[in-house]
């Protein structure tokens, strides 16, 4: 995908069922509303995103704040475990 347009890139997504956009572990507001963001854009193009966090991040005391005080935006939650990234 490295060197394509984005028109190309954005056909390529579409092949799949299911894209999941993933932020750092620790997650902080930056990687979390970029996450969600994406995904948003992603399905602007009829790209099926989902915006996701893993079931095993890591939270510090603060970024466990942030994620507590958005729990009413949308998102998928994938059990690490079944995340395979290849």
């Amino acid at each position: 995908i490295y060197n394509m347009n984005t028109k190309k890139i954005i056909e390529e997504l579409k092949k799949y069922n299911d894209i999941y956009v993933i932020g750092h572990n620790n997650i902080d507001a930056d990687s979390y509303f970029s996450s969600y963001v994406l995904s948003k854009i992603l399905k602007s193009f009829n790209i099926n995103a989902h915006f996701t966090i893993l079931d095993n991040y890591i939270y510090s005391d603060e970024n466990k704040e942030l994620k507590n005080s958005c729990a009413s935006v949308q998102r998928a939650t994938v059990p690490c475990n079944s995340w395979n990234p290849n």
